[in-house]
């Protein structure tokens, strides 16, 4: 967001909500980071870094966990896979049910942290 949106509203809220500006200036910011602390955070990460060490799947390209301020971004096969390569994946994840199943666990393994875990991309 530019200076001069934040400027032309009272009040302007930024990434999701995450960042409010009134007037212009930055009264608060929040990020998923900050929500969970370091340790919890950590926690999740390496679960999620040895559940999808584990994995058999037909396809690992690498960068599996991205970070944005509001949520982070797991993909068993990484981000860094090729459309083809995604195509294959999602036709492979209809019958095999990777993604689902690594739902379920999340939501068993974090309940006490109150995380929404989803099914993004294709």
């Amino acid at each position: 967001m530019t200076p001069a949106i934040a400027e032309s509203a009272h009040y302007c809220f930024a990434e999701n909500g995450l960042d409010a500006y009134k007037q212009g200036q930055a009264i608060e910011k929040q990020s998923f980071n900050l929500h969970l602390g370091e340790d919890n955070l950590k926690r999740l990460v390496n679960f999620c870094l040895h559940y999808i060490a584990d994995l058999d799947i037909p396809i690992k390209r690498g960068t599996f966990i991205e970070f944005r301020n509001g949520m982070i971004n797991v993909c068993p096969i990484g981000r860094n896979c090729s459309k083809p390569e995604r195509d294959q994946f999602e036709e492979y994840d209809k019958t095999a049910l990777v993604r689902q199943t690594f739902v379920e666990k999340l939501r068993q393994e974090f309940a006490d942290l109150n995380l929404c875990f989803s099914i993004g991309g294709q």
